[in-house]
């Protein structure tokens, strides 16, 4: 469990760029401005949510007594 810890410890560290630009712009469209921010991040940090993802089902499965785990 420890190891499965350590793991995610080292990969929850994100940063979030916040994006600048004229707030006229982002005003006129917040909702445009909004999904590209979050697409942005997601884009970003894909390999690091993937990565939770199976040390969290790996962890799972062992808990539960699964080979794959």
């Amino acid at each position: 469990m420890i190891d499965f810890v350590q793991r995610l410890k080292q990969i929850n560290t994100l940063e979030v760029d916040l994006p600048g630009g004229d707030i006229k712009v982002i005003l006129e469209n917040p909702e445009e401005y909004a999904l590209n921010f979050v697409e942005f991040q997601i884009t970003k940090n894909i390999k690091n949510y993937i990565e939770a993802y199976d040390i969290g089902k790996k962890f799972a499965n062992k808990n539960m007594g699964r080979k794959d785990g």
